[in-house]
């Protein structure tokens, strides 16, 4: 597989930090989030939980900082699970989540690799209180694609330029399109918070990809799987069709569990004699 730099793709997930004052009052104010403001990271729908999959939690009150993950604060090759001084955590089922970014409004953690599919009872602390005991689903599979922008995916040609309009994706090449919420990996070693190494899902053999709503043929993709180097990222290679219209529609799916529909993909269309 073509193993392609994911730096473009998340670089909206690492904020920077910004210090906020502090005062009594605010940290007696209770975290208020809600299972409808729970969402898989890279998409706009509720919910659509898998193992691995970076998600986020929108709401108010969630922290009195804002904080963003830094490579000084990997321990061991594992995200933290808790800002710095303890500020600010998640549990799933009691459990301590990894943690990328915290502010007030949003919080992007991480389900780790090796929990199964079910209804998981979360909780944000936050100082010297926390937020209510929320139910979210897991799924075995959640695929979702990350986005440029509103409406575009995040994707490279296999030489790791990002696709743009003034860069598109032609006819017959091979791309990777970034995504979370692929599910389980082959690999136990996937549990390590930040994989080293490109391991596929366990199902990689059953996903699928459709282009302006035409599924297509199960060879060309090439690889489902982690992307090494940061923790519960997704890439899928997929050779593109003979033929393209211009900025097509694109989903990444398997069985029922398609990624959004409206998403494009900036492609140029093939010029036919």
């Amino acid at each position: 597989m073509q193993r392609s730099s994911p730096q473009v793709i998340l670089i909206a997930s690492l904020w920077a930090v910004v210090g906020q004052p502090i005062t009594a009052q605010s940290l007696l104010l209770r975290p208020e989030y809600s299972t409808g403001s729970i969402a898989n990271a890279a998409g706009i729908r509720p919910g659509r939980l898998a193992p691995n999959t970076i998600f986020t939690i929108y709401g108010t009150n969630l922290s009195n900082i804002k904080w963003a993950i830094r490579p000084e604060d990997l321990l061991n090759n594992r995200l933290p699970t808790s800002t710095p001084n303890g500020e600010v955590f998640v549990q799933l089922q009691g459990i301590r989540l990894p943690l990328f970014f915290v502010s007030p409004n949003q919080i992007n953690a991480l389900v780790p690799a090796d929990f199964l599919a079910g209804n998981l009872t979360l909780q944000v602390y936050r100082d010297i209180t926390r937020g209510p005991a929320t139910t979210i689903t897991i799924s075995a599979e959640a695929p979702e694609i990350f986005r440029l922008d509103t409406e575009f995916a995040a994707a490279t040609h296999a030489d790791g330029r990002v696709i743009t309009a003034e860069l598109p994706a032609v006819a017959d090449e091979v791309i990777v399109i970034y995504g979370t919420g692929f599910g389980p990996l082959k690999s136990n070693g996937a549990n390590l918070t930040v994989p080293d190494r490109a391991i596929e899902v366990r199902r990689a053999a059953d996903y699928r990809v459709r282009i302006d709503g035409e599924e297509l043929t199960p060879v060309s993709v090439q690889y489902v799987g982690i992307t090494p180097g940061f923790a519960g990222l997704y890439q899928v290679n997929v050779r593109m069709p003979k033929q393209l219209d211009l900025n097509v529609r694109f989903e990444v799916g398997v069985d029922g569990s398609w990624s959004d529909p409206g998403i494009r993909l900036y492609t140029r269309k093939t010029v036919t004699n």
